[in-house]
């Protein structure tokens, strides 16, 4: 008796998981994703200031052209 209703349980979280994952599928866009990302890292409170910043990792979509215009003595 306990472990059928034990495997009854691990199935209904099991079915529960997978339609889930299925109703999340549609929302893995790229757009989805690039607006979490912005999301994430406008939600950064961390602001430094001074000549030598530490080196972050800037996605080149949130850069733009900006660094092309640069040359390499201005970085």
């Amino acid at each position: 008796m306990y472990i059928a209703r034990e495997k009854s349980q691990a199935d209904a979280n099991f079915y529960r998981v997978m339609k889930e994952a299925e109703a999340n599928k549609p929302k893995l866009t790229p757009e989805f994703l690039e607006l979490k990302f912005i999301e994430a890292i406008a939600n950064n409170s961390k602001i430094f200031f001074g000549e030598k910043v530490p080196n972050m990792v800037f996605d080149q979509r949130l850069l733009g052209n900006f660094l092309t215009g640069l040359s390499k003595k201005d970085l």
